[in-house]
């Protein structure tokens, strides 16, 4: 077979096009905040527990509640999302999340997982932290291994690290990408599907370490039932501020302070949004 041959790739049906184009996984990378103090400051039963919770919890009950959830997505998008299939590993302190593919179907599965996943760590008192990217990785598995490489997994992890709360920024690159598909293939300039669920994103303002900009982000305080003091004490459940010092103080009581704002946000965007819509109307 020659050079020609080899590149060539005749695009014959709509799953051949899809395949070309929607290749790239959207990847999630999720960080539990004050994980070596949780760590030093309990038991090893106590963080198996934990565990068990924080991540069987979301997995057990995720068919369930995005279920539940479809009618949210019939009233605003007027299409049911059925499941494409997730990948999740936990390893230490990081929950890794990916897709099969970057079509938006995925994204909006994924970014429902993701904020289920927040919701329900922050609930039993260990917040997290990450970002949602669209980057090439490759897993490697074998008969008693996993690995997984590749540029996605650094974007993820490096834009994860520079936020200063309990959060999960969605890059931007991923609008930019559906956008230009949405305007070159399909021909339709208007939102995307993912950006008409307010309950599953919002735009809101991001704090970085050294600045804070405009950004998507997943909507977990959206259906939260916590108030702002238990969402508070979150950061200090299972001892996680015992004998911290000064300068650990001061980095915790930033991320609490963030986050509570970030709540506060979508509070008043619920508030909002109640007076625009009749009272005989009642939101999904």
């Amino acid at each position: 077979m020659n050079k020609k041959e080899k590149s060539e790739r005749v695009l014959e049906t709509k799953e051949d096009v899809n395949d070309f184009i929607f290749k790239t996984p959207y990847f999630a990378y999720l960080d539990i905040l004050g994980f070596t103090r949780l760590v030093r400051n309990n038991s090893h039963e106590t963080l198996v527990e934990l565990y068990k919770t924080l991540v069987t919890f979301p997995v057990t009950s995720y068919n369930a509640f995005l279920e539940m959830w479809q009618k949210d997505l019939e009233d605003k998008l007027g299409e049911r999302i059925d499941p494409t299939g997730l990948r999740l590993v936990n390893i230490s302190d990081s929950i890794l999340i990916w897709t099969i593919n970057s079509k938006e179907q995925s994204l909006i599965e994924l970014l429902f997982a993701v904020r289920l996943l927040m919701t329900t760590a922050l609930t039993i008192g260990i917040p997290l932290r990450g970002s949602v990217v669209m980057g090439d990785i490759e897993v490697l598995e074998q008969t008693n291994s996993m690995s997984i490489v590749g540029r996605g997994l650094v974007h993820a992890y490096e834009m994860e690290k520079k936020q200063l709360w309990s959060g999960c920024m969605v890059d931007s690159g991923i609008f930019t990408f559906l956008k230009s598909f949405q305007r070159v293939v399909v021909q339709y300039e208007g939102p995307l599907r993912v950006q008409k669920l307010e309950s599953l994103i919002v735009e809101a303002d991001v704090p970085f370490r050294d600045k804070v900009i405009k950004g998507f982000v997943v909507n977990w305080a959206n259906d939260l039932k916590m108030s702002e003091e238990e969402i508070r004490q979150s950061f200090s459940k299972f001892n996680k501020r015992d004998n911290e010092n000064e300068k650990q103080n001061e980095d915790i009581e930033k991320k609490i302070v963030n986050t509570i704002s970030f709540y506060r946000h979508v509070q008043s965007l619920k508030i909002a949004m109640e007076k625009l819509i009749p009272n005989d109307i009642q939101l999904p």
